[in-house]
């Protein structure tokens, strides 16, 4: 397999197969990457830099399509992936540039990244001004949550106002869970008030299924 029939089996395309670096899966929403071998530092990979975008002085035409993929990423909440690839310095070294050596097809899901604004202004003061962008990880809420809802009687106005808070609490936790009860948290809690009387949960044994790490909380 090639490394087109390696995207495009991910579902992704670019605009041009020859030099693209960066690869696009609209539907999914996530953008893929190369990450070269020699870029990498630690447990990173860096996969684009500023001075990219000219080569010898000539404009490198993946670049703006490569920036485009970072905004996706950034402002539009497209994942990101990359691929490892490794490479050989020893016929090109003179050149600057580097031989694709093999590229190992498989596909990793990549942490998020974002300016730091700190960090960049000191590095480019350091760098005669010119700017040097530095990034840190996209900091991700890890908190575990379990909300309960007192629904029916008087609680009733307030239903939409709840499937509000619920629908964007979705997007910020990972871990999220709720259920439903009436007045007080009795014997049983449910899920879906409409057969909130076929189908509930124990309160016991909601109690030990989800563990000292979860946070539980009534709005």
């Amino acid at each position: 397999m090639n490394r087109r029939e390696f995207i495009e089996s991910h579902g992704a395309t670019c605009a041009n197969w020859t030099w693209s670096w960066s690869f696009v899966n609209h539907a999914d929403r996530f953008i893929i990457f190369g990450a070269w071998d020699v870029y990498d530092e630690g447990n990173r990979t860096l996969i684009l830099a500023e001075d990219w975008a000219f080569r010898r002085g000539r404009h490198q035409p993946a670049y703006p399509q490569a920036k485009e993929h970072i905004r996706l990423v950034e402002e539009e909440g497209y994942g990101l992936k990359t691929f490892a690839m490794q490479s050989t310095k020893q016929s090109y070294k003179a050149k600057g540039s580097y031989k694709a050596k093999g590229s190992r097809l498989h596909i990793t899901q990549s942490e998020k990244c974002r300016r730091d604004p700190i960090k960049v202004s000191r590095a480019t003061a350091n760098n005669a001004g010119y700017l040097d962008i530095k990034m840190i990880p996209e900091r991700h809420n890890k908190i575990k949550v379990l909300i309960f809802f007192d629904v029916g009687g008087s609680m009733d106005p307030h239903i939409e106002l709840c499937e509000q808070l619920i629908s964007a609490a979705r997007t910020e936790f990972k871990h999220l869970e709720y259920f439903y009860f009436h007045n007080c948290i009795y014997e049983r809690v449910w899920r879906e008030n409409q057969r909130r009387f076929n189908q509930h949960c124990a309160t016991h044994d909601l109690l030990h299924q989800f563990g000292s790490d979860w946070l539980a909380t009534q709005p």
